[in-house]
């Protein structure tokens, strides 16, 4: 329930940080005088992308509980307890993404 809501926020944190500590010196800013429309966005942008995560895992868990009982048998699906070491590969490839945007934006 909590995976989009978490994930947006994971996302959108790091840009944050990348937007005020690169942006205001970047060359387009120099040349432009951009900085202070795009730290306005990126303020804009992390309780923007937190509350569309909460609205759509909302949305999920209401159509997913709903049509649950109408489900057949080979689509049920069972409770996994979840232990820190799955978040391995999540951590890799987010960390993999942070590093190819901030040598695409540097």
């Amino acid at each position: 329930m909590w995976v989009l809501p978490v994930s947006m926020l994971l996302w959108t944190i790091p840009g944050f940080g990348i937007a005020y500590w690169i942006v205001p010196g970047s060359p387009i800013d120099l040349k432009y005088h951009l900085a202070t429309e795009t730290i306005e966005i990126t303020n804009l942008w992390l309780p923007m992308m937190i509350a569309i995560g909460i609205v759509l895992a909302l949305i999920y868990v209401t159509l997913y509980r709903g049509i649950y009982r109408k489900l057949p048998v080979s689509l049920l699906t069972d409770t996994k307890e979840f232990a820190w070491r799955d978040l391995r590969w999540p951590v890799v490839c987010s960390a993999v993404s942070i590093v190819t945007g901030l040598i695409v934006i540097w």
